[in-house]
Protein backbone atom coordinates (compact mmCIF):
# COMPACT_ATOMS: atom_id res chain seq x y z
CA UNK A 1 0.00 0.00 0.00
CA UNK A 2 1.17 3.38 -0.80
CA UNK A 3 0.78 5.64 1.82
CA UNK A 4 1.04 9.04 0.41
CA UNK A 5 -0.43 8.26 -3.70
CA UNK A 6 -0.19 12.07 -4.57
CA UNK A 7 3.40 11.83 -4.12
CA UNK A 8 3.86 8.48 -5.19
CA UNK A 9 2.53 10.16 -8.57
CA UNK A 10 4.64 13.06 -8.59
CA UNK A 11 7.91 11.01 -8.43
CA UNK A 12 6.53 8.57 -11.48
CA UNK A 13 5.68 11.01 -13.20
CA UNK A 14 9.40 13.20 -12.64
CA UNK A 15 11.23 9.77 -13.51
CA UNK A 16 9.29 9.15 -17.21
CA UNK A 17 10.11 12.94 -17.98
CA UNK A 18 13.90 12.53 -16.86
CA UNK A 19 13.80 9.69 -19.17
CA UNK A 20 11.99 11.54 -21.89
CA UNK A 21 14.62 14.22 -21.79
CA UNK A 22 17.24 12.08 -21.81
CA UNK A 23 16.26 10.15 -24.87
CA UNK A 24 15.88 14.27 -26.20
CA UNK A 25 19.08 14.52 -25.18
CA UNK A 26 20.50 11.56 -27.11
CA UNK A 27 18.39 11.87 -30.27
CA UNK A 28 20.23 15.82 -30.27
CA UNK A 29 23.79 14.38 -29.60
CA UNK A 30 23.23 11.82 -32.64
CA UNK A 31 22.18 14.57 -34.95
CA UNK A 32 24.82 16.78 -33.85
CA UNK A 33 27.34 14.03 -34.17
CA UNK A 34 25.81 13.31 -37.96
CA UNK A 35 26.27 16.40 -39.02
CA UNK A 36 29.91 16.59 -38.12
CA UNK A 37 30.51 13.39 -39.87
CA UNK A 38 28.55 15.11 -42.84
CA UNK A 39 30.56 18.36 -42.67
CA UNK A 40 33.88 16.89 -41.80
CA UNK A 41 33.00 14.32 -45.11
CA UNK A 42 32.12 17.40 -47.78
CA UNK A 43 35.63 18.69 -46.24
CA UNK A 44 37.74 15.84 -47.43
CA UNK A 45 35.99 15.35 -50.22
CA UNK A 46 36.82 18.99 -51.26
CA UNK A 47 40.53 18.42 -49.92
CA UNK A 48 40.08 20.67 -47.13
CA UNK A 49 42.04 18.82 -44.61
CA UNK A 50 42.13 21.98 -42.09
CA UNK A 51 38.93 21.85 -41.57
CA UNK A 52 38.04 18.65 -42.12
CA UNK A 53 40.69 18.28 -39.21
CA UNK A 54 38.54 20.78 -37.22
CA UNK A 55 35.23 18.80 -37.93
CA UNK A 56 36.62 15.74 -36.83
CA UNK A 57 37.75 17.20 -33.34
CA UNK A 58 34.73 18.88 -32.77
CA UNK A 59 32.57 15.61 -33.16
CA UNK A 60 35.35 13.81 -30.72
CA UNK A 61 34.54 16.47 -28.35
CA UNK A 62 31.12 15.62 -28.19
CA UNK A 63 31.95 11.80 -28.72
CA UNK A 64 35.27 10.81 -27.60
CA UNK A 65 34.68 6.94 -28.39
CA UNK A 66 34.21 7.03 -31.80
CA UNK A 67 36.33 4.82 -33.21
CA UNK A 68 35.66 5.68 -36.77
CA UNK A 69 35.72 8.87 -36.23
CA UNK A 70 39.57 8.60 -34.86
CA UNK A 71 40.50 6.64 -37.47
CA UNK A 72 38.70 9.69 -39.76
CA UNK A 73 40.91 12.31 -37.62
CA UNK A 74 43.93 10.12 -38.22
CA UNK A 75 43.35 10.18 -42.53
CA UNK A 76 42.97 14.19 -42.49
CA UNK A 77 45.87 15.15 -40.18
CA UNK A 78 47.72 12.59 -42.36
CA UNK A 79 46.49 14.16 -45.22
CA UNK A 80 48.33 17.32 -43.60
CA UNK A 81 51.78 15.57 -42.97
CA UNK A 82 51.09 15.21 -39.38
CA UNK A 83 51.69 11.37 -39.51
CA UNK A 84 52.74 11.37 -36.08
CA UNK A 85 49.66 13.13 -34.72
CA UNK A 86 47.83 10.35 -37.25
CA UNK A 87 50.07 7.76 -35.62
CA UNK A 88 48.44 8.89 -32.48
CA UNK A 89 44.32 9.36 -34.03
CA UNK A 90 44.65 6.18 -35.14
CA UNK A 91 46.25 4.33 -32.01
CA UNK A 92 43.00 5.30 -29.75
CA UNK A 93 40.82 4.34 -32.69
CA UNK A 94 42.18 0.83 -32.09
CA UNK A 95 42.21 1.26 -28.69
CA UNK A 96 38.75 1.51 -28.79
CA UNK A 97 38.14 -0.87 -31.51
CA UNK A 98 40.96 -3.33 -32.14
CA UNK A 99 38.70 -4.79 -34.90
CA UNK A 100 38.99 -1.65 -36.78
CA UNK A 101 41.22 -2.93 -40.10
CA UNK A 102 41.67 0.67 -41.50
CA UNK A 103 43.18 1.76 -39.02
CA UNK A 104 46.21 -1.05 -38.47
CA UNK A 105 46.58 -0.82 -41.97
CA UNK A 106 46.94 3.14 -41.96
CA UNK A 107 49.32 3.02 -38.81
CA UNK A 108 51.04 0.21 -41.05
CA UNK A 109 51.26 1.47 -44.43
CA UNK A 110 52.56 5.28 -42.69
CA UNK A 111 55.48 3.15 -41.04
CA UNK A 112 56.61 2.07 -44.47
CA UNK A 113 55.83 5.44 -46.27
CA UNK A 114 58.39 6.67 -43.28
CA UNK A 115 60.94 3.30 -43.96
CA UNK A 116 59.92 1.99 -40.35
CA UNK A 117 59.73 -1.36 -42.14
CA UNK A 118 59.85 -3.58 -39.20
CA UNK A 119 57.16 -1.61 -36.67
CA UNK A 120 54.51 -1.63 -39.97
CA UNK A 121 55.12 -5.68 -39.76
CA UNK A 122 52.54 -6.28 -37.14
CA UNK A 123 49.81 -3.77 -38.00
CA UNK A 124 49.84 -4.42 -41.50
CA UNK A 125 49.35 -8.41 -40.54
CA UNK A 126 46.39 -7.64 -38.11
CA UNK A 127 44.92 -5.42 -40.70
CA UNK A 128 44.50 -8.82 -42.93
CA UNK A 129 43.88 -10.75 -40.00
CA UNK A 130 40.68 -8.88 -39.98
CA UNK A 131 40.25 -8.20 -44.03
CA UNK A 132 42.21 -11.28 -45.95
CA UNK A 133 41.36 -9.41 -49.06
CA UNK A 134 42.45 -6.34 -48.39
CA UNK A 135 45.33 -6.23 -51.46
CA UNK A 136 46.75 -2.61 -50.32
CA UNK A 137 47.84 -4.07 -46.89
CA UNK A 138 49.13 -7.67 -48.32
CA UNK A 139 51.08 -4.81 -50.41
CA UNK A 140 52.33 -2.93 -47.84
CA UNK A 141 53.22 -6.07 -46.07
CA UNK A 142 55.48 -7.27 -48.74
CA UNK A 143 57.07 -4.20 -48.70
CA UNK A 144 57.59 -3.91 -45.02
CA UNK A 145 59.29 -7.56 -44.83
CA UNK A 146 61.62 -6.61 -47.52
CA UNK A 147 62.79 -3.79 -46.40
CA UNK A 148 63.36 -5.83 -43.03
CA UNK A 149 65.38 -8.34 -45.19
CA UNK A 150 62.58 -11.00 -44.91
CA UNK A 151 62.98 -11.78 -48.02
CA UNK A 152 61.25 -15.03 -48.15
CA UNK A 153 58.16 -14.07 -46.14
CA UNK A 154 57.67 -11.04 -48.99
CA UNK A 155 57.68 -13.87 -51.75
CA UNK A 156 55.15 -15.31 -49.85
CA UNK A 157 53.15 -12.01 -49.75
CA UNK A 158 53.76 -10.93 -53.59
CA UNK A 159 53.15 -14.64 -54.46
CA UNK A 160 49.03 -14.73 -53.21
CA UNK A 161 49.13 -11.09 -55.28
CA UNK A 162 50.49 -12.22 -58.19
CA UNK A 163 47.19 -15.04 -58.24
CA UNK A 164 44.50 -12.20 -58.14
CA UNK A 165 47.18 -10.41 -60.96
CA UNK A 166 49.39 -12.14 -62.38
CA UNK A 167 50.81 -9.93 -65.13
CA UNK A 168 51.22 -6.62 -62.37
CA UNK A 169 54.52 -5.39 -63.69
CA UNK A 170 54.93 -3.50 -60.41
CA UNK A 171 54.43 -6.87 -58.14
CA UNK A 172 56.63 -9.02 -61.01
CA UNK A 173 59.20 -6.00 -60.09
CA UNK A 174 58.84 -6.99 -56.51
CA UNK A 175 59.31 -10.20 -56.93
CA UNK A 176 62.19 -10.34 -58.96
CA UNK A 177 63.92 -8.08 -56.84
CA UNK A 178 62.89 -10.17 -53.33
CA UNK A 179 64.65 -13.06 -55.16
CA UNK A 180 67.27 -11.35 -56.28
CA UNK A 181 67.83 -9.93 -52.57
CA UNK A 182 67.39 -14.00 -51.50
CA UNK A 183 70.36 -14.76 -53.28
CA UNK A 184 72.43 -12.29 -52.04
CA UNK A 185 71.47 -13.08 -48.53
Amino acid sequence: MIANPPAAASILILLLSAGVIAQSGDTNKLELVRAHYETAQAFERVGDWVKATEEWSALLRIAPDDARAWTNLGVALNRQNKSTDALDAWQRAITIDPKLAGAHFNIGLTLVKNNKFLEAVIPLRRALALELTNEGARRALALALSGSERFREATREIAQLLVLSPLDTGLLGMVALSFLLQIRS
